[in-house]
């Protein structure tokens, strides 16, 4: 070996240490990197809801309430918070779409005249049996106006079956939880029987995973808890178009309890990505077959009338088989009535509610 071989094969090898630390601090970085990434997909939220973009600035304007819920005071969780806690682990927390700032202002927002216009009359009868709620934050007036007639009524429910959408359709077909739900208004405790007897039947399993950004039921819970506190929900979430003969074996095990005092919940917004005049037309169609009774007909609707055809039209087949009246229409709008913004695609809201029918007098 020549000396300047020998010289280059010694350069190569004195350098060949030194690149070590940097690929390790380069790995540290990468890896640091995507931790930051996978921290901000888990926690981030998507712009719009259902699909409808509303520019935050905007549904400031025209509904009052901030659309920013990821900017929830620290103190939230503190206020709520019940001093033996469970587990984290056992706690889904709802501050990601709804925040105490988000539903004091609602709460102000409701009290306005402008909101007359979209409220209808309330039902007669003491109990209500069946009600649909929007998901969505600019109808949150819609839910509030509709939970303070509930609970104002002498019969109120002891337990909740509250059925959602799985917008994303993860996790299994029909899940549930039996994680509690953390507040800005306290804590909502599952109903640990019921859930127990579904899936034992194996009508649903048990998957916290899909519960804690989809917004079926995120948006409504906060709500249960200011308006009925204290009251159990059994939170379940379904695949689009779930098949409805497997929802008529669900309810026929739930039966023992909606019979007592519960209320079966259904969550959910109606027309999609329709114009104002499109969605009026779609809103027809659904109240004439909701009129009818025509389930099956509601059973086969698309996206286009409402965001879960089969839980809106198992309820109307439960609410026949139990001779409820119904639906009375408790509000009736849309987001392009609400905000007051022209020419976006609109989605609409209808409250509904199914009552026992009142006895007549002899």
């Amino acid at each position: 070996m020549t000396k300047e071989t020998g010289n280059k094969t010694k350069g190569r090898r004195g350098r060949l240490p030194l690149p070590m630390p940097m690929l390790m601090l380069m790995l540290r970085l990468l890896l640091l990197l995507a931790a930051l990434a996978g921290f901000a997909a888990c926690g981030g939220r998507s712009g719009g809801i259902d699909g409808i973009e509303i520019d935050g600035g905007a549904a400031d304007a025209a509904t009052g309430i901030s659309a920013d819920a990821d900017a929830a005071p620290a103190s939230d969780a503190a206020l709520a918070a019940d001093a033996d806690a469970a587990p984290a682990a056992d706690i889904i927390d709802t501050a990601i779409h709804l925040n105490r700032r988000q539903m004091e202002e609602a709460l102000a927002m409701a009290k306005e005249e402008r909101w007359a216009p979209h409220l209808k009359e309330a039902p007669g009868g003491d109990r209500i049996r069946c009600l649909t709620l929007p998901h969505h934050l600019p109808a949150a007036g819609l839910t509030i106006h509709a939970l303070e007639e509930l609970a104002s009524r002498q019969e109120k429910p002891g337990v909740i079956i509250l059925m959602g959408p799985n917008h994303q359709n993860t996790g299994p077909a029909a899940a549930v939880t039996s994680a509690s739900w953390q507040t800005a208004f306290g804590r909502v405790e599952p109903q640990k029987e019921i859930i127990a007897a579904l899936t034992g039947a194996g009508l649903v399993q048990e998957s916290s995973a899909c519960f804690p950004k989809e917004h079926s039921l995120g948006m409504v819970i906060p709500w249960l808890a200011k308006f009925l506190p204290d009251t159990a929900v059994v939170p379940l979430l379904f695949h689009y178009q779930y098949p409805l003969k497997d929802l008529e074996k669900l309810l026929a095990v739930l039966e023992p309890w909606l019979a007592e005092d519960g209320l079966l919940l259904v969550s959910v917004d109606f027309s999609h990505h329709q114009k104002a005049a499109g969605a009026a037309e779609k809103d027809q169609e659904t109240a004439a077959l909701l009129e009818k009774g025509d389930w099956p007909a509601l059973a086969r609707l698309s996206s286009d009338y409402l965001d879960s055809p089969t839980l809106v039209a198992a309820m109307v087949r439960y609410s026949l088989a139990h001779d409820l009246a119904g639906p009375a229409v408790m509000a009736h709008t849309n987001t392009g009535r609400l905000t007051g913004i022209a020419g976006q695609e609109v989605t609409s809201y209808f409250v509904l509610a199914y009552t026992e029918k009142e006895e007549e007098e002899s």
